[in-house]
């Protein structure tokens, strides 16, 4: 039958129709890396991967020796390969290009990681141990393992390949390798469509289930997601906490969070921007601002007077105390200032 979706009138439906990039010529760089990127949030936000690199020169072979993205799993320090492939991919080749990256990026050792996440963020302010230090994490097991994933569209024309692919991985998968594919489809109401559009439909699914805790080690009372970190917290924070997150979505301001043990970091498209602590009723939102910043509503804390590491080693200078009611429009200002001066 297809896929459908339901129409003005509830009763009648409209079909949807697979599309192909590689029919319609799109390069994977513009469309599925994008893809990757911009809505990384939705595809990792639960599994605290790290990214850190893109576009990394692996083998020194030509355009093939580059790996397209590279995260680290903040709770095992395994790396994570990722590899993204439009519908004419060939699974013999992609499986063996996939191998050779991981067997690369297996030799890299701290420093280059280190200088990956550096260059990928465009900072040299924050290092990876500093990272791992706020999620309360052991580097030494950083790049222990490698995780492999391949991000593949689907379409009508590689089922065979897409078959293949999946038996080659659970082979894989059997003999211990950490292998998983997601599978990409593209949906478009107009069969004529050239370039996805507003209306159309991405569907995402992962062949092997991801779950956060499958073979994933906690770090002590590190929770696993932003829902186990709320799990304990006051009604009335949470509520607030809440209501700053539906004013980010409505201002369509592009962001990530990742818990750690005490406060919930928000970071942008380069770098943590501002933190959440949770306060009894009330929550206490921390920004990286310029020293010389002033506004009443954003007081400046004093190192000598906050001993907090916050403060102190991560110059989350300025503090907004929230409480019921807030003014929106003023919030999201400091919020915008210190997102656009972490960027």
């Amino acid at each position: 039958m297809g896929l459908m979706i339901i129409s003005e009138n509830p009763k009648v439906f409209n079909s949807m129709s697979a599309q192909s990039l590689s029919d319609c010529q799109l390069a994977e760089t513009e469309w599925m890396h994008a893809w990757i990127k911009e809505n990384y949030q939705l595809f990792f936000g639960k599994l605290n991967y790290e990214m850190i690199g893109q576009e990394i020169n692996v083998t020194g072979a030509g355009s093939e020796g580059y790996l397209d993205f590279l995260a680290i799993d903040l709770l095992t320090g395994k790396t994570v390969v990722i590899e993204a492939k439009r519908d004419d991919y060939k699974h013999r080749d992609l499986i063996g290009q996939i191998i050779e990256y991981a067997s690369g990026i297996s030799k890299f050792n701290k420093d280059k990681f280190n200088q990956l996440y550096q260059d990928y963020n465009n900072s040299a302010d924050m290092s990876l141990e500093e990272l791992f230090a706020q999620q309360s994490f052991d580097i030494s097991m950083l790049n222990s393992k490698q995780q492999i994933i391949l991000i593949v569209q689907k379409s009508s024309k590689n089922q065979g390949s897409t078959l293949r692919l999946r038996a080659s991985c659970a082979y894989l998968r059997e003999q211990g390798m950490d292998i998983n594919i997601l599978e990409f489809s593209w949906y478009t109401m107009n069969p004529e469509s050239t370039t996805p559009r507003k209306g159309d439909i991405i569907e995402a699914k992962f062949v092997w289930e991801m779950d956060v805790e499958n073979g994933r080690q906690r770090k002590g009372n590190q929770p696993a997601n932003e829902d186990d970190f709320l799990v304990d917290k006051d009604d009335n924070a949470i509520e607030l906490y809440r209501s700053v997150i539906s004013m980010l979505e409505l201002k369509r301001l592009w962001v990530r969070r990742r818990p750690a043990t005490t406060y919930i970091t928000f970071y942008g498209k380069k770098r943590a921007f501002m933190t959440v602590e949770f306060i009894d009723k009330t929550i206490k939102l921390r920004f990286r601002l310029p020293e010389d910043y002033q506004d009443d509503f954003a007081v400046k804390v004093s190192p000598d007077v906050d001993k907090n590491k916050l403060v102190i080693s991560d110059k989350f200078l300025h503090q907004v105390t929230l409480s019921e009611p807030f003014n929106e429009d003023i919030l999201f200002e400091v919020i915008k200032d210190s997102y656009n001066f972490n960027q």
